[in-house]
């Protein structure tokens, strides 16, 4: 559940990075649709945030798991402040990986 978590965490920082009106990225695909609809992407932000913070208290508890939520997404969004610019991340890995997750966080619980 964690590695679904902090998928679902990156998602929400992608999100808000895609959906950031001050950049000028050079999206395809998914993206660029999520770009056309900035508040859109923002109410996706915030559902999955929610939904991986949901998934690390039901891990942890509230506290611990409130505060792996932020200790996550924090890191998460200095590595795609960092990396994104230069093009390294892109939406269909990701969802490929999310996919597998899920697929084997549901097999072996």
């Amino acid at each position: 559940m964690i590695s679904l978590a902090s998928l679902l965490l990156l998602l929400s920082v992608w999100c808000l990075y895609i959906a950031a009106e001050r950049l000028e990225l050079e999206v395809k695909g998914p993206a660029a649709r999520l770009t056309e609809h900035p508040k859109l992407t923002r109410i996706l932000s915030v559902l999955f945030c929610i939904g991986g913070t949901v998934l690390l208290i039901r891990v942890f508890g509230l506290a611990t798991g409130a505060l792996a939520s932020l200790s996550i997404w924090t890191r998460i969004a200095g590595l795609i402040v960092l990396f994104a610019p230069f093009n390294k991340i892109k939406i269909i890995p990701v969802a490929v990986i999310l996919v597998a997750v899920i697929i084997v966080e549901l097999i072996f619980r």
